[in-house]
């Protein structure tokens, strides 16, 4: 097992999560009342999806880009929000740099 595999599979998993929960609590606010229960469940099933597929193919540029997106999306979004930058605005540009950050490692995984 590579060593990098664990370290992959945490940061994606927990960075899927949040980019999830928070997607999906601010898509359903305005039309159904426990929006963040319906997010935080989506966020931990797609958590746990993105854990099991890391793990499995942490050897493969697409496992590879998705630890990679985990690892930046977190410290992106930390970033902007000590920024004082808006969350509805924060999550979608720190999902831009971490897919940005994953497309360049699978190119040099390639």
């Amino acid at each position: 097992m590579s060593p990098r595999r664990p370290v992959l599979a945490f940061a994606a998993a927990v960075s899927v999560f949040a980019a999830v929960a928070l997607a999906v609590t601010a898509a359903l606010d305005p039309y159904v009342w426990p929006s963040a229960i319906v997010g935080l469940l989506a966020g931990s099933v797609a958590g746990v999806v993105a854990l099991l597929f890391v793990r499995a193919r942490a050897n493969t540029a697409l496992g590879v880009a998705l630890g990679v997106f985990g690892i930046a999306f977190l410290p992106a979004l930390g970033a902007l929000v000590l920024l004082h930058v808006q969350l509805s605005v924060a999550t979608p540009v720190a999902g831009v740099i971490a897919a940005l950050a994953a497309g360049a490692s699978a190119l040099r995984e390639r």
